[in-house]
């Protein structure tokens, strides 16, 4: 492929975009690189909504209602149901690219695929500064809250420790993000849904009140105290609470079924927040007047709880307000490490940029670059520039990707096959970049000219670092299948130097094997990013111990995988690959005695199977044992006799074979307590039970406590249907999942 400029498609430090050698296959739950790399994928509609929710739910709720009302009064309302619209204009054109090419970079990358590196530059880089913006101001929103949560407990210490505030918890964040932080999504889901629990009271409450429930009603004053334009000049402030709806398409890589759940993410979450705005103004105006909220600026909600419920509601709005801004700038700061990613993996940027922190998992000098310029900007404290340039850059993008759209639509590329269309296009896109667009007139002329200064150095540093770089049309599909049929998963922790101990290598000789080496990474790494710096590590790894599996005479493939979730993608490459049995390691000797521990008479015959092809031709003596939970049904002393039976059919003497039974209350631990009796543990997989989705499969459960290595033989249904993917009735060649062999 030639460059846009004729050059060699590198920047000055001769690096190339990674793109140019990484096409991806995708499916509903896993992209997989070229190489075969698992990339997981992770995140739900719940989380999706959850990220644009949370990132939008700060500061257009409790920081811009005062400032807001002060500017264009009753008529605020009519300037964040603006920012609505536009917002959905854009999340329907985003949502189709996203769908298309569900990467990491978001917005970045379809205007730098469908428009060029150019483009793609001062976007990637502008997206990266915006959200530096956008944090600061979620920031100074965190220390006006903070600085009145003091003055309510009887410290009045004024407007002077609110930078030194927002200072502060700006190094909190960016060291705890650099440090990693592995429930950092689940974190986020809790206090998104306590925010929209306060805030639905307070509403609903102030919404009554206003109409007259409570009480005499006090609905807003006229409408358009200052007149028409100060609605749009308003609109143009407060656009910076929209932009979380597209936070959700930088993490597109990592969400679920991107087909469905990015579009029902990015427009619902813009319908879920545009409607606490408007109903936010509707009370806040009807409780004061426009002048009253001026007056009390960035903390005028509190004022307007204060009335309705008196402290106990501004103590609960200034809680809410406090995990607000902290949960909506810590999102910023994730998203700003992934927009850094994207661009250096294009080589626009430096590609130590990207680089992570092996001890920790996380992306260090993007978080740093996240992070720094974030203090620099908190320090100036001028929360309505601060607002607008982060609108600024951010409308910037939003315009291009409708136009990035339309050029798309244009051309139909062949690789263009998105699971989500545009419903009545081009009567979207072309109204979304316009609106975009039009919406930066609005703005104070400071902001304009930052933005304008900005996307200039961006522009330079283009011409400069990255000019023979080309990222049009770079894209690829790849039609990937799956292998099989593996009988035993071997899941390794590669990066840590995890290794299997050569008598267990032996032992699953008579077996095929797929050996999975996978890394968990923290919610804030983006799967893609480990993947561009340590696959090479990790593969190599790999290969080390499926060659030693090969010395065994052992038939052998390999995974490599970094995820979020480690049991998730051992489940599903289980199925992928139809496993039989899920091997959990532990250390081990020689591989001499088996303890075979028969739970339920449904997988006797499937663990008597397994351990009978493993043993068979060996010495190794076998123990049976029925464990029948108290009180239970189970008829442990059958289920030992049909593997005793089928141990012997398949070739091994009675005198190799040891029969137990015993009834327990607690089946897990007495197993875990006689591991250290035998050298490897054979069990079946648990049935799905509310127990097990609490707290694990029981099988983990004994892996965990065992000081042997447990073989988990998964149910035959489960396995009868990963087996069949392959069928002549369900072509492998569908999925996109894909091991490389030996």
């Amino acid at each position: 492929m030639g460059t846009e400029h004729g050059g060699a498609n590198v920047n000055r430090r001769g690096e190339a975009p990674e793109a140019v050698v990484g096409p991806d296959a995708t499916t509903e739950e896993t992209s997989v690189t070229e190489e075969g790399t698992e990339l997981e994928r992770t995140i739900g509609l719940s989380g999706g909504l959850a990220i644009g929710v949370g990132t939008m739910i700060g500061a257009g709720i409790f920081v811009f209602p005062g400032l807001a009302a002060g500017r264009a009064g009753p008529a605020a309302a009519g300037s964040f149901a603006i920012g609505a619209v536009v917002a959905l204009l854009v999340a329907l054109p985003a949502s189709e690219l996203a769908t298309a090419m569900p990467k990491s970079g978001g917005g970045y990358y379809y205007i730098s695929r469908a428009l060029g590196a150019l483009p793609g530059a001062v976007v990637g880089i502008s997206i990266w500064l915006g959200l530096v913006f956008a944090t600061a101001f979620y920031l100074v929103g965190f220390g006006n809250y903070a600085a009145a949560v003091l003055a309510e407990a009887g410290v009045p210490v004024g407007g002077t420790v609110v930078v030194p505030l927002a200072l502060l918890f700006g190094v909190l964040l960016t060291g705890l993000n650099l440090f990693g932080t592995e429930n950092a999504a689940k974190l986020q889901n809790y206090v998104v849904g306590l925010l929209l629990a306060i805030l639905v009271l307070f509403l609903g409450y102030g919404g009554l009140d206003a109409l007259g429930v409570f009480g005499a009603a006090s609905t807003p004053e006229r409408f358009m105290p200052f007149g028409a334009l100060s609605m749009f000049t308003t609109a143009a402030l407060v656009f910076t609470s929209y932009l979380g709806f597209a936070q959700v398409a930088t993490v597109a890589g990592d969400i679920k079924r991107p087909g469905r759940n990015l579009p029902l993410a990015m427009v619902g979450s813009v319908l879920v927040v545009g409607t606490l705005y408007v109903a936010t103004i509707f009370v806040a105006t009807s409780a004061f007047g426009s002048a009253a909220l001026s007056d009390f600026g960035e903390t005028a909600v509190v004022e307007v709880a204060r009335a309705f419920a008196g402290r106990a509601g501004a103590v609960a709005i200034l809680l809410a307000g406090l995990l607000a801004t902290i949960s909506s700038a810590n999102a910023s700061i994730l998203s700003t490490s992934r927009a850094v990613f994207a661009v250096s993996k294009d080589a626009l940027l430096p590609k130590p940029a990207s680089h992570m922190n092996l001890r920790y998992g996380t992306p260090h000098v993007a978080l740093a670059m996240a992070g720094g310029p974030t203090l620099v900007l908190v320090a100036l404290g001028e929360v309505e520039v601060l607002a607008e340039v982060a609108s600024f850059l951010h409308l910037i993008m939003y315009g291009l990707i409708c136009v990035a759209l339309l050029t798309i639509r244009r051309d139909e590329p062949e690789w263009y096959d998105p699971n989500f269309r545009v419903p009545l296009y081009p009567l979207v896109a072309v109204p979304g970049a316009v609106a975009s667009f039009g919406l930066i007139a609005f703005m104070q002329p400071l902001s304009q000219v930052v933005g304008v200064a900005i996307m200039l150095a961006t522009a330079g540093w283009y011409k400069y670092y990255a000019s023979d770089v080309s990222l049009k049309g770079m894209l690829y599909m790849a039609d990937l299948s799956i292998r099989e049929p593996p009988r035993v998963l071997v899941p390794v922790q590669v990066l840590e130097g995890q290794t299997l101990p050569e008598t267990l290598i032996d032992f699953l000789a008579p077996a095929e094997v797929v050996v999975l080496g996978y890394h968990v990474l923290p919610e804030q790494t983006p799967t893609e990013q480990a993947s561009l710096q340590f696959e090479e590590r990790a593969r190599a790894a790999v290969d080390d111990i499926a060659h030693a599996f090969r010395e065994a005479g052992c038939d052998v493939e390999t995974r490599v995988g970094f995820t979020h979730d480690r049991d998730q993608t051992v489940d599903r490459v289980a199925a992928d690959v139809g496993a039989t049995a899920i091997l959990l390691p532990n250390p081990t000797g020689d591989v001499d005695r088996l303890l075979v521990a028969v739970r339920g008479a449904i997988d006797a015959d499937r663990l008597a199977d397994l351990v009978a092809t493993l043993v068979g031709e060996g010495t190794q003596r076998v123990t049976a044992w029925g464990v029948a939970p108290s009180g239970s049904d189970f008829d442990a002393t059958a289920a030992v006799e049909r593997v005793v039976e089928t141990l012997r059919d398949r070739g091994l003497a009675a005198g190799r074979i040891t029969a137990e039974t015993t009834e327990s209350a607690r089946a897990v631990a007495d197993i875990v307590d006689r591991t250290d009796e035998f050298d490897v543990v054979v069990m079946g997989e648990s049935e799905g039970t509310l127990w097990s989705v609490l707290f694990g499969d029981e099988a983990d459960r004994v892996a965990e406590g065992a000081v042997a290595p447990v073989l988990v033989v998964r149910r035959s249904s489960e396995f009868d249907a990963g087996a069949d993917s392959g069928s002549e009735s369900e072509p492998a060649s569908e999925s996109a999942s894909e091991s490389t062999s030996g």
